[in-house]
């Protein structure tokens, strides 16, 4: 190769390696909110009262047998349809990620 060649060659890897520095420090800066710990200090303290109504919902559900299995039947059926329609949701999705 002839020196102009090698010298845009390097100039064209030294410009690819500073767009890669620069996607992952904007991947990480994106990504930085669903880090496990910044989603339990945020969501942890927003969500220990409603999780206490949950619980003390589904201990009165419980103590009422007659009314679990048809919503234990309904949360099977439901959790069977969406892992039926996850690779559909995957397939789509994929095609806006190109």
């Amino acid at each position: 190769m002839s020196g102009r060649l090698l010298a845009r060659r390097d100039a064209l890897i030294g410009k690819c390696d500073r767009q890669r520095q620069t996607l992952a420090v904007e991947a990480r800066n994106l990504l930085a909110p669903l880090d496990r710990d910044h989603l339990r200090a945020t969501l942890g303290a927003r969500l220990k009262i409603p999780l206490i109504l949950g619980g003390a919902a589904l201990g009165l559900l419980a103590t009422r047998p007659k009314r679990i299995l048809p919503m234990l039947m309904t949360g099977a059926a439901l959790w069977k349809s969406a892992r039926g329609a996850l690779p559909l949701v995957q397939r789509i999705a994929s095609r806006f990620t190109r």
